[in-house]
């Protein structure tokens, strides 16, 4: 599995964004005169007289009735449906050629020039496309969508076309995370219409071989449906499981093939490729999966000592040495060991594919020259891409420049297209000739941070790349003079027919029950009573499902939240409300044939035990989507008493508008409405102005309850609440209980930014209210100190569990400051790094530092050791011995033994 971050990490080419190659010499061709402005553009139109009309009675044609023209045929009709132009009968018919307005389809084996994959389209008074082959004659329908897409008039001509290279792909990595099937079905179809004909799925099958719980696998069934896609629309499937890293299946035990140290401590993601099991268990594995693929299969092979000492594993060496002689090394075994499966692979009918990084050119063992080797990265000491091609292997293109990363770096199509990058330039800028071992090139999907987007964004953001390596890799040519030109042709072209099946957000944002019967979704779990739930679509259609106030959203655990890095991705866990935060991918959701799904999880909602607890699917959970009013405001133009300062009477706190605004004359403050009649009462929302101006401010406030006016008890102690404009200058109060009570007072009797009350509006509500949740001070908020390349502080700031901050290497004392935007008072901070299992335990020294001024600052916790560990969560809390009032809140650090710098992923400041 590709991890470019850490691979980069370890390479010390982190202090930078990823390199992208120098320009290329002057040998990108432009494209031949191309007015249908097809993706990829085709080798040659020749233009004639007349033209083409599709109509309501144009039919699909199979000039024979060859199983493989049949089955190109259906699938025309049912892309041309989906595209909103169905064919007349909506099924193809046989019959020796087309009439007028016809759409006919031939295989002719005298036209063996235009290879197993070209095709010809005669354009007149009808279309006829012919190929060599089957798949010749399917990426003829794909251009001919592709001209349909624009307008139902072709023009007069003939288009003849064949492909540069023969690999022409995509990596998956379905590895931290499980792409829903809709989404694998997607992108197949995309793939197919820009003619990208090869998929690399990094991906885990579990069944009786492999038993395992974890979500991220995939069924045999599930593996079968997505192959068969894949083959109806000519993908090759070709799986990566890696051989350096599996898991012993059913039969073996760890013990027999997992790596250890000297010391005898198991590295459970490496095999020990010493070990004569490790090739008896791969074959296993190969037995039963290798039937649900095609005929490649990717053996991975990467990053075998990636963040590991070799000398700490010295049977490797010594098990080298005996079977190759002095000076063999780890990578001897991992050849070896690839060959013998190259071996039995190909008396199964396979071919082997792998990544480059671990084939040496002084190696002792040499690689079969049949396997591929996909070459990602130019290491020190390995082959280059002309050593492999001269050696006999045909050698893909998976540069890092065309990496799209989770939560990491993306390629830069812009910049490669006005450099003219082409397939010949290969990772480190090393340039090669066009030769036949040059297969063709790729875009890399890795999913390094799995919650950092959700699958549609990745759709969205790989749409422009998968064309741009659509045309580079079919024609190799630039067929617009530039990049924004080029831009305007893939929008032109939109997606496949029927892609957008599956992405739709069904109900309009509202408030919503999710439920029926005796089983209700509700804030605090499942119970029989509903909740109101408001829902809002998200720019990638998903939804944030909140409390109705939109203060508090339907989460899985964050990463760092929880003490296993990987919890939110676990059949089992909890879902419950958290802090609406508009980052926070785990907080997207969508209604899937009724049943309630994470989109970053794809685990669905159900109920367990009076909790809402996210699992695997096939379950029959479902939960109805019932729209309701939110719950009604009881203070809303009620009466109400009090002091005030002119001009800003009490009435200005019950008049629904949050523009205007009570404040009391000095402090204590009082408020009280009138219900007008003893009313239930769950809790209440305090607002001031929303407006910026209006900067964050604490005030301290009791309420009270009274039936008659005269006698008050307390329903919520005095405590100071926090109103900041970033969260819409808003609090929520919920009691513990509700009460019955007719008057509603509220006391108050301190405020951070003016010796007064102050509040624009004061709401109150008798159900339907979500529980109090503590609000993160410093989230968003403008943040300074020294970084060490792109680790600038706001990433301490951003939300992100798996971005940080680092400080420039060796040069302590380092601060980070965080400017709350108001004098707040704070009590708690709690500091992380990120939640992978990757950073390795550590402690840092800091000390803890307040300033109202940002001049002068207070020590308020002195210089301490704390320790940073992923098997707690990467997280610790410090809690301040009294509340301080601050506006600059600085963390002072002095050491850390896991790093010559000081390092943080976020820093959270709560008021209690």
């Amino acid at each position: 599995m590709r991890l470019l971050s850490s691979l980069l990490l370890a390479a010390g080419l982190m202090a930078g964004p990823l390199a992208v190659p120098a320009p290329a010499a002057a040998v990108a061709a432009e494209a031949v005169a191309d007015p249908l402005k097809l993706i990829p553009s085709p080798s040659s139109w020749a233009a004639d007289s007349g033209s083409y009309s599709y109509t309501a009675s144009t039919q699909v044609v199979a000039e024979t009735g060859s199983p493989a023209v049949q089955q190109v045929a259906r699938t025309l009709v049912e892309d041309l449906t989906a595209a909103g132009r169905p064919p007349a009968g909506r099924a193809p018919v046989t019959q020796p050629s087309g009439n007028t307005g016809d759409v006919s389809l031939a295989i002719d084996p005298g036209q063996n020039a235009l290879g197993a994959e070209g095709y010809t389209i005669s354009i007149t008074d009808r279309v006829r496309i012919v190929g060599f082959s089957e798949r010749g004659v399917f990426n003829g329908t794909r251009t001919l969508l592709q001209m349909l897409h624009q307008g139902a008039t072709l023009p007069g001509g003939t288009v003849q076309d064949t492909p540069k290279y023969g690999e022409r792909g995509v990596t998956l990595c379905s590895c931290r995370v499980k792409h829903s099937m809709a989404a694998l079905e997607r992108l197949i179809r995309d793939m197919a219409y820009v003619k990208l004909n090869h998929l690399t799925w990094v991906v885990y099958v579990k069944d009786e071989t492999m038993p395992t719980t974890d979500w991220a696998w995939y069924t045999p069934e599930e593996i079968r449906q997505v192959v068969a896609l894949a083959d109806k629309y000519h993908v090759a499937v070709s799986p990566e499981i890696n051989l350096l890293g599996f898991r012993a299946p059913a039969g073996f035990t760890e013990d027999q093939i997992a790596l250890k140290d000297r010391n005898g401590k198991v590295d459970y993601e490496r095999v020990d490729v010493s070990k004569p099991a490790v090739l008896d268990a791969y074959k296993k594995m190969f037995d039963a999966y290798a039937p649900l693929f095609g005929p490649d299969w990717h053996i991975g092979s990467d990053e075998y000592m990636l963040a590991r000492n070799p000398d700490n594993y010295p049977q490797l060496k010594q098990a080298a040495e005996a079977k190759f002689g002095p000076g063999a090394t780890y990578d001897d075994l991992v050849t070896d060991l690839i060959n013998q499966m190259d071996e039995y692979a190909a008396e199964h009918g396979k071919r082997l594919r792998m990544w480059n990084d671990g084939l040496h050119a002084t190696a002792k063992v040499k690689l079969n020259s049949r396997v591929v080797v996909e070459h990602w990265t130019t290491l020190a000491g390995t082959l280059s891409p002309q050593q492999l091609m001269d050696r006999g292997h045909q050698v893909m293109n998976s540069t890092g420049a065309l990496y799209l990363v989770r939560g990491g770096s993306w390629m830069n199509p812009r910049w490669l297209y006005d450099n003219r990058w082409m397939p010949t330039t290969f990772a480190g800028d090393i340039k090669v000739g066009d030769q036949p071992g040059l297969s063709g090139a790729k875009v890399s999907l890795w999913p390094d941070y799995s919650a950092a987007q959700t699958e549609r964004e990745v759709e969205d953001e790989a749409f422009g790349p998968t064309r741009y390596i659509a045309q580079l890799t079919w024609q190799a040519t630039y067929p617009e003079p530039t990049f924004d030109a080029f831009q305007a042709r893939v929008a032109a072209l939109g997606r496949a027919p029927g892609w957008e099946q599956g992405r739709g957000t069904p109900y309009p944002d509202g408030t919503y029950t999710l439920g029926s019967g005796a089983t209700y979704l509700t804030y605090t779990g499942v119970g029989k009573k509903p909740s109101v739930w408001k829902l809002k679509a998200t720019a990638d259609n998903y939804y944030t499902i909140s409390d109705w106030t939109g203060g508090q959203c339907l989460a899985v655990p964050y990463p760092g939240d929880v003490t296993d890095p990987r919890m939110h991705q676990q059949p089992g866990t909890k879902v419950e409300l958290r802090p609406c935060t508009s980052g926070s991918k785990l907080q997207r959701w969508e209604f899937r044939d009724g049943q309630l799904v994470n989109a970053i999880t794809q685990l669905i909602v159900v109920p367990s035990g009076g909790q809402a607890v996210q699992q695997t699917p096939p379950q029959s959970a479902t939960w109805a989507v019932s729209a309701v009013g939110a719950p009604a405001n009881l203070a809303l133009g009620r009466p109400v008493t009090g002091d005030s300062h002119p001009g800003y009477v009490v009435a200005n706190a019950v008049d629904g508008d949050p523009d205007t605004y009570w404040e009391s004359s000095g402090l204590p403050g009082d408020l009280t409405v009138d219900l007008d009649r003893p009313r239930r009462v769950a809790g209440l929302i305090l607002r001031v102005p929303p407006s910026k101006e209006w900067a964050a401010r604490t005030q301290n406030i009791t309420v009270l309850t009274s039936i008659n006016g005269k006698t008050y008890s307390t329903a919520v102690a005095a405590q100071g609440y926090t109103f900041d404009p970033s969260s819409g200058g808003m609090v929520r109060i919920g009691l513990s209980s509700p009460v019955l009570t007719r008057k509603v007072r509220l006391s108050f009797t301190g405020n951070t930014a003016r010796p007064a009350g102050q509040l624009s509006e004061v709401e109150v509500y008798s159900e339907g209210f979500p529980p109090d949740a503590p609000t993160n001070l410093a989230l968003g908020k403008a943040a300074t100190g020294q970084a060490n390349g792109p680790y600038v502080p706001a990433k301490a700031v951003d939300g992100e569990a798996n971005s940080y901050w680092e400080s420039p290497a060796r040069a302590w004392p380092q601060p980070i400051t965080v400017d709350l935007g108001g004098t707040l008072g704070v009590k708690r901070l709690v500091l992380s790094l990120p939640p992978s299992p990757a950073w390795a335990a550590r402690t840092q020294t800091l000390s803890v530092q307040t300033s109202i001024d940002g001049t002068t600052y207070d020590t308020v916790v002195d210089s301490a050791d704390y320790t940073f560990d992923p098997a707690s969560g990467n997280q610790v809390t410090i809690t301040l011995p009294t509340l301080a009032t601050v506006r600059h809140l600085r963390l002072e650090f002095t050491g850390n033994t896991g790093w010559a710098a000081a390092q943080l992923s976020e820093l959270e400041a709560y008021s209690s």
